[in-house]
């Protein structure tokens, strides 16, 4: 277990610093640095792409179910028709339609996302999963999950009471990590545990996913933070020789507190998660977003303009040099209309402006980059509602609208294959 995690976190580490950074400028937040930006400037390019195309892929899949078997009692169709009054039940009570858009947004923002299924209290549960929690087999294809030769679920933070008064897992397991927890060793890690789920629970709180972990209540009535870690993986069973689909559950990374087949956990032969990715990839699960094409464009962006906006203020400021072998030291003017200020001898001789050379104008240069990654998003201007001088006919507009939306559908389609799946 301890190898396969290693494994999916190296595989999916090079995508940290790229999901974190596209993230920050869609939170519009950038990093200030002494050369390129050195304004706190953010040019909202990420967040206005992200949100045309959450637009455009704001579809609510509604699935209808039929019975094939036929019979002329009418029993078939009474079936069908309390299936698909339970789904309806479902889809209502777990909020799809919303779970639907944060999914749609981790794909826009990260390359893909993942949708954890599950039963909890004998009710169906579902729920989008944060980027950095989910580990999955490299050999993984990426339009088969099932695929994955194992699946990981990280950053599972639960209070140590809760787990040393549950009876699910093993009463060893339980004596194991309550020493641990307990040591010097244990206080420690527990305080490290409530560093990492605060941090966790601001990024889940930006997502919008604050409802569906009640994270504030552990971090305050819990005085020791444990992190769990669910292992979805293969087990050789030796008396049916076969691999068989196991579930574990393991605590701080070493004590292993459950384990069983998710046959006889779930009642099911396959993993109990979702995916979907806009731009799927041969061999590559972990594929770009459309964020990760405007990050670059945006950060150029970002740095123009905050030089941009440096200069003029240097420039407004009217900084001067003078010359101080005279003993002249003049003092700061007030300036007032009709204003005098005296200087001792030639003001030309003896004062100079100093000089800050215009950047020029880089607007051509900014909507070129704008319309480049408008090109790469399929988010034309007037998709966003914005009308631009050289399209003057509605033919032309109406021409960009539907190549724009082709290119979306293509998306979608990934999104469709998932809603199905779900709904199976």
């Amino acid at each position: 277990l301890k190898q396969e995690r290693e494994s999916g976190l190296a595989y999916q580490k090079r995508r940290h610093d790229q999901i974190t950074e596209n993230y920050e400028l869609y939170r519009d937040f950038v990093h200030i640095n002494r050369l390129t930006q050195r304004q706190v400037v953010n040019v909202p390019l990420m967040k206005e792409t992200i949100k045309t195309l959450k637009a455009s892929l704001d579809e609510r899949y509604d699935m209808a179910f039929e019975n094939l078997d036929r019979d002329d009692t009418g029993f078939a169709k009474e079936q069908e028709f309390v299936i698909n009054e339970y789904w309806n039940y479902e889809t209502n009570r777990l909020h799809f339609e919303l779970l639907d858009a944060q999914d749609v947004h981790n794909v826009l923002l990260n390359g893909r996302s993942f949708q954890k299924l599950n039963f909890l209290d004998r009710l169906f549960s579902c729920e989008v999963m944060d980027f950095f929690d989910i580990l999955v087999d490299p050999k993984m294809k990426p339009h088969d999950i099932d695929s994955a030769r194992y699946i990981i679920h990280q950053n599972i933070f639960r209070p140590l009471g809760d787990i040393l008064t549950s009876d699910k897992y093993s009463q060893e397991g339980k004596d194991e990590l309550k020493n641990l927890m307990w040591s010097e060793k244990g206080l420690v890690l527990g305080a490290d545990n409530r560093m990492r789920l605060q941090e966790k629970t601001e990024r889940l709180r930006n997502m919008g996913l604050e409802n569906t972990l009640n994270l504030d209540e552990i971090i305050a009535g819990a005085e020791v933070i444990v992190v769990l870690t669910e292992h979805y993986t293969h087990k050789w069973n030796e008396k049916k020789k076969k691999y068989e689909k196991t579930v574990a559950v393991v605590a701080q990374g070493n004590v292993l507190l459950y384990e069983e087949t998710l046959m006889d956990c779930l009642g099911v032969d396959f993993w109990p998660f979702i995916t979907w990715a806009s731009d799927l990839d041969v061999s590559d699960v972990w594929t770009d977003g459309e964020a990760d094409v405007v990050r670059v464009i945006n950060k150029v962006i970002n740095a123009w303009i905050s030089q941009g906006v440096e200069n003029r203020t240097l420039k407004n400021w009217g900084m001067r040099y003078y010359d101080n072998s005279k003993g002249f030291n003049p003092q700061s003017f007030t300036p007032v209309p009709w204003g005098w200020y005296p200087v001792p001898g030639n003001p030309n001789e003896i004062i100079k402006d100093i000089d800050i050379n215009p950047l020029g104008d880089s607007i051509n240069e900014i909507n070129w980059l704008i319309g480049l990654a408008e090109k790469a998003t399929a988010t034309p201007a007037v998709g966003k509602g914005v009308a631009e001088k050289k399209q003057i006919t509605l033919g032309e507009i109406n021409m960009v609208l539907g190549e724009s939306k082709e290119r979306v559908k293509g998306m979608a389609k990934f999104k469709m294959k998932e809603a199905k799946e779900r709904a199976e």
